[in-house]
């Protein structure tokens, strides 16, 4: 599994939701959007969806400022 550009090794039974994976990695989840394969996860699914271990995760932040 890629996540933001890394691979990332995580064995098969082992394989997280969004969720899990953003606990993990200690991600605080307001401020973000998580893209699967090229394809934007609302974030009322990431407690549903399963990652797989060829998935290409991106964890996007949003910034403030001005």
């Amino acid at each position: 599994m890629i996540v933001n550009g890394k691979e990332v090794s995580i064995k098969e039974l082992e394989l997280p939701t969004i969720e899990e994976l953003l606990k993990k990695y200690n991600v605080k989840t307001k401020m973000v959007a998580i893209e699967i394969n090229g394809k934007v996860v609302p974030k009322s699914e990431w407690q549903n969806v399963q990652l797989k271990e060829n998935d290409k995760i991106e964890v996007i932040r949003f910034v403030g400022g001005g």
